[in-house]
């Protein structure tokens, strides 16, 4: 449509500069520890997973499925170093395939009733969340290990499983190209796109208020 930014279909990862400059120099795709995460259910969860597997580490990497909207820059990429990682989903699914203990899953969210969390199986702990974060469509990576405590695990990747990256709405558009720069010299030129958010200024969608009725 003519008045929407356009929304891709592909896995989202929203991060911040820093670290998408050393995932495209080091080409490794980093999973965390989820403790330090502040859903508190969600680390509860994750860590009953462990520990009733008899694991040693469970490494995450969050992505969405949903269309980009405010809140998924402004909770999980929320100043002027924020960044959204389109990747090409079948790519991304073909290269999480080759990880050992990898699962890659859309998490299913589950409203507070005791009947309905009474039927969260142990398999579904690691993609189960409350209902109220269900406009996330979060789809996520976990890697199981049961001999190492792991606080991270860097796993290579291609560029070409990326398919494009969007930088912040808050970033200042005199600052835009500087920034493209350093990720295509971090990215040694690879063939993505890279472009600047409209959601707090498009154009097109101002240039609305100018037709007459």
């Amino acid at each position: 449509m003519a008045l929407r930014e356009k929304q891709l279909s592909g896995l989202k990862r929203y991060t911040e500069l820093p670290y998408l400059l050393n995932m495209l120099s080091t080409r490794k795709i980093t999973l965390l520890n989820p403790t330090s995460w502040v859903d508190r259910n969600d680390a509860f969860y994750l860590r009953r997973y462990l520990e009733r597997r008899n694991l040693q580490s469970v490494l995450v990497l969050c992505l969405s499925k949903s269309a980009a909207t405010y809140h998924h820059w402004h909770v999980f990429a929320p100043n002027a170093s924020g960044v959204r990682i389109e990747f090409h989903e079948n790519l991304l699914r073909e290269w999480a395939s080759r990880i050992p203990g990898a699962r890659l899953e859309p998490v299913q969210y589950v409203k507070l009733n005791k009947d309905l969390l009474s039927q969260i199986g142990l398999d579904q702990l690691p993609f189960a969340k409350r209902h109220a974060f269900r406009h996330e469509g979060e789809v996520r990576l976990i890697v199981e290990n049961a001999k190492e405590k792991l606080p991270l695990l860097a796993v290579p990747f291609e560029y070409e499983m990326i398919k494009e990256i969007i930088v912040s709405p808050w970033l200042p558009q005199p600052v835009f190209p500087s920034v493209k720069t350093a990720i295509q010299g971090a990215a040694r030129n690879a063939k993505f796109n890279i472009r600047a958010t409209t959601m707090l200024e498009s154009k097109v969608f101002m240039s609305a208020a100018e037709n007459e009725a």
